[in-house]
């Protein structure tokens, strides 16, 4: 009963992360510059705990989302 609750959750948690499909080589120049500067702002020490960055290409803008939290 336990094993098929993890799974379950394990499954759940995998078809809602958001996933960067787009390689470096199909994005445009601005767009490349945005994912590494949301990247490098959202490994930096201002987030100890690691935090993934959410990036609207086309608004130009990103936060960084720590896992388990609701700090933006």
């Amino acid at each position: 009963m336990h094993t098929r609750f993890i799974v379950a959750t394990l499954a759940l948690a995998a078809a809602t992360t958001p996933i960067d499909f787009a390689s470096a080589a199909q994005r445009s120049p601005q767009d490349q510059a945005l994912y590494e500067k949301a990247m490098a702002d959202c490994n930096s020490p201002k987030w100890p705990n690691g935090a993934r960055p959410y990036i609207n290409y086309s608004g130009g803008w990103y936060r960084c989302v720590e896992p388990g939290s609701s700090r933006k």
